[in-house]
């Protein structure tokens, strides 16, 4: 395509007239007209004017294919740029969405893990009573079994005196003999205790 076909098509594609477009460059309509119809063409200057005018390059001007979007097809353009835009947001409203229904079973998860926590230390509390409860009774128990003991220790102790006195009492003969009672209620009362 020749510079005066594709400067026909810019110009047409902006909905301009040749004295439109002629005042912008500051040349006579009859000027854009020579351009158009191939008889001269513009100075470098003015190249330049047109290519910032149209948006093109002054290669794409004077040389290869250039690129007219019409104002349909930038319409066009734009309805497929505010579809995907409207997708993506869309889309990111989903992903928003997701992430903090995620968060929130997250939230769940860690208010459950809490609660269960909080059971196992109720219940090791519980324990600890249950414990301390088993231990004083096995300590008042125990208790209770030495105070046992003591009074059999005592009792034993006064037995063995009496024997004593009776053997002083009583001579040898019959000393050996509660000697021996003695020993055998003494045998008697430590296997009752233990």
């Amino acid at each position: 395509m020749m510079f005066n076909e594709k400067l026909i098509k810019l110009r047409k594609a902006k909905g301009w007239s040749q004295e439109e477009l002629g005042e912008f460059l500051n040349v006579t309509r009859q000027t854009i007209s020579k351009w158009e119809l191939g008889q001269t063409t513009p100075e470098m200057d003015k190249l330049i004017e047109i290519s910032k005018i149209f948006d093109v390059s002054i290669d794409e001007l004077t040389k290869g294919k250039t690129n007219i979007i019409k104002e349909k097809d930038k319409k066009i353009i734009w309805i497929v740029i505010s579809i995907v835009l409207i997708c993506g947001f869309v889309f990111g409203t989903y992903k928003i969405v997701k992430t903090n229904k995620k968060k929130q079973n997250e939230k769940e998860i860690i208010e459950i893990t809490n609660n269960i926590v909080q059971h196992i230390d109720d219940t090791m509390d519980r324990t600890k009573e249950k414990i301390i409860n088993n231990q004083n009774q096995t300590l008042e128990y125990s208790q209770n079994q030495y105070s046992e003991i003591n009074e059999k220790q005592e009792k034993i102790l006064d037995d063995m005196q009496e024997i004593q006195q009776e053997m002083i009492q009583n001579g040898s003969e019959q000393q050996k003999e509660l000697l021996e009672k003695a020993q055998q209620k003494q045998q008697q009362m430590l296997q009752n205790i233990y």
